[in-house]
């Protein structure tokens, strides 16, 4: 366990699993699967925008940090970009439409289920990919 006296840099660190792709927050979150967070001076913040300022720069007015890979957890610096409060809400609302690797959710293309008492949608197209990529090996 970190000392909670070290830097916030120090206490960061020790808290981010990396491995290849997303480097998941292992800290506590705002809720089951949402963003991390860390205290600093008496204040919680946020993980991604912490990973941000410290790889890559301050935060600047107006702007907003964006996951690119969509994984709410995640803190790589790759994976992270600065973008206005409207192109952020533009991105979020646009994948609400599309399953990650690009698929619309229409009601053909999707099924619905509950996971942790929220409903998930599930890409039926990717879902048929799955299931021949595991039947050809």
């Amino acid at each position: 366990m970190a000392d909670r006296y070290a830097p916030l840099a120090d206490r960061f660190w020790a808290k981010v699993d990396k491995r290849e792709g997303c480097w998941e927050w292992q800290g506590g979150r705002s809720e089951p699967g949402g963003y991390g967070r860390i205290g600093s001076a008496g204040r919680l913040l946020l993980a991604h925008r912490v990973a941000y300022e410290l790889c890559k720069g301050p935060i600047l007015d107006g702007l907003t940090v964006d996951h690119l890979c969509g994984n709410r957890g995640c803190v790589n610096p790759a994976h992270l970009e600065l973008v206005s409060r409207g192109e952020n809400s533009r991105r979020y609302a646009s994948a609400l439409e599309r399953c990650k690797h690009g698929h619309e959710f229409t009601p053909e293309n999707t099924r619905t289920y509950q996971k942790n008492g929220r409903d998930v949608r599930a890409c039926r197209a990717c879902a048929r990919r799955r299931y021949h990529e595991g039947r050809s090996r």
